[in-house]
């Protein structure tokens, strides 16, 4: 593989020197079991990952061991690995070729199969709440919130809409902090089964130490003129390359407070840092929507806050040639979920019936318009895909 030093990257990995700086001061000190009020308004409890945040919520909900939890069969594979690790079965619900999110009408043929329900407000738009807990009634509803912090269904923060809620800021989300998740809760019981069930014991300090410094590297790596020069081609020669977000793993842990520190401070910049984005993500889609591309429908009742930037062509030989076009233009790409589909038919007993889903696991590319860009880096971005697709 070629290098390229000015390779723009598929993600945006912001860690700073600040953030590092601010992660050391913190590692000796104890997270504990207590919970921290943030902006959704309700409290928020730590974990290691989402993974183990969504974990942790369904063991709280007392669900009967292999109790049928349905989940976009267009998610991250973690999500299927935290629902078994909880003793329960993941039920495959199809998507919707506009918004990317849960299909209402098989959600609606499928319920009688469900206990419960965890709906993904995919790549920042909210799901059809009001549609889904009128057809769950009863039943649990536990929001998938890791691409939709800020996102606002009708009016309303994602994540405070079901029965409970999960967000993470591991590798590469929207607020990225090196790592670690957090639950919020509907009802002051749920809550309190989370906050005991969260007892567990850190790591040690210099475990503290050295996932702080691979946070700051990994940011480094995931940069200018590191990515193209070394961290993309060297993972090339890897079957999952150098991205972590496929792991899998579910680990009853605590968030660490480097983490967690690192988290507050982004908490507070979030809301100037979704603006760029989404002004990036308008400015992207008015320049591109003379070209024969999908992109995700914004219904009128949903502010998304664009977490990525989705493009959906008509074919996987379409979209591998778009990706492989736009790289020898300087733009890295991802095939995202693309080997969802099969994951789940070979570990998950997927029945293979999600076709909508099927289709967008082979022609959805993301590229890169996060708020860290430049203009002039949009600007390139755009010239690269109209000059690809004429």
């Amino acid at each position: 593989m070629k290098i390229k030093p000015n390779l723009i990257p598929r993600l945006n990995y912001d860690y700073n020197f600040q953030d590092f700086t601010l992660a050391t001061s913190q590692i000796n000190r104890p997270v504990g079991t207590r919970t921290v009020r943030l902006a959704f308004g309700r409290n928020a409890v730590f974990y290691h990952s989402g993974r183990t945040a969504l974990y942790s919520i369904l063991k709280c909900l007392d669900l009967p061991k292999g109790s049928r939890v349905g989940v976009p069969l267009y998610c991250c594979r973690v999500v299927f690995d935290a629902i078994r690790a909880a003793g329960c079965r993941p039920i495959f619900i199809d998507s919707e070729l506009d918004t990317y999110t849960l299909s209402i009408h098989d959600l609606s043929e499928k319920e009688n199969e469900l206990d419960a329900l965890v709906p993904v407000h995919m790549f920042g738009h909210p799901c059809d709440m009001d549609a889904i807990m009128d057809i769950m009634g009863e039943k649990p509803v536990i929001e998938d919130c890791a691409h939709s912090p800020f996102s606002r269904y009708k009016g309303k923060l994602t994540g405070t809409l079901g029965t409970a809620s999960f967000f993470t800021s591991g590798y590469g989300k929207y607020l990225y902090s090196g790592g670690g998740g957090f639950a919020i809760c509907s009802n002051r019981d749920l809550e309190r089964r989370l906050i005991i069930h969260n007892k567990q014991e850190l790591k040690p300090a210099e475990d503290c130490i050295k996932h702080t410094l691979y946070n700051y590297a990994l940011s480094k790596l995931y940069h200018r003129p590191w990515f193209g020069l070394f961290t993309l081609p060297v993972g090339k020669l890897f079957e999952d390359g150098l991205d972590p977000i496929g792991k899998s793993q579910v680990v009853m842990k605590k968030m660490k407070q480097s983490d967690m520190a690192v988290l507050m401070k982004n908490l507070k910049l979030f809301r100037s840092r979704m603006q760029e984005q989404v002004k990036n993500a308008k400015i992207m889609r008015n320049a591109l929507e003379d070209l024969p591309l999908r992109f995700q429908e914004v219904k009128d009742w949903a502010f998304t806050n664009h977490y990525l930037f989705p493009i959906r062509f008509r074919s996987r030989k379409e979209r591998d040639q778009a990706a492989q076009g736009l790289h020898a233009k300087g733009i890295d790409t991802m095939r995202f979920y693309s080997d969802t589909p099969s994951i789940a038919w070979k570990e998950f007993g997927y029945r293979r019936d999600c076709r909508k889903s099927e289709h967008m696991a082979k022609t959805i590319l993301i590229v890169p318009h996060y708020y860290s860009l430049s203009d002039n880096d949009v600007k390139k971005v755009i010239k690269a895909i109209r000059t690809i697709t004429s």
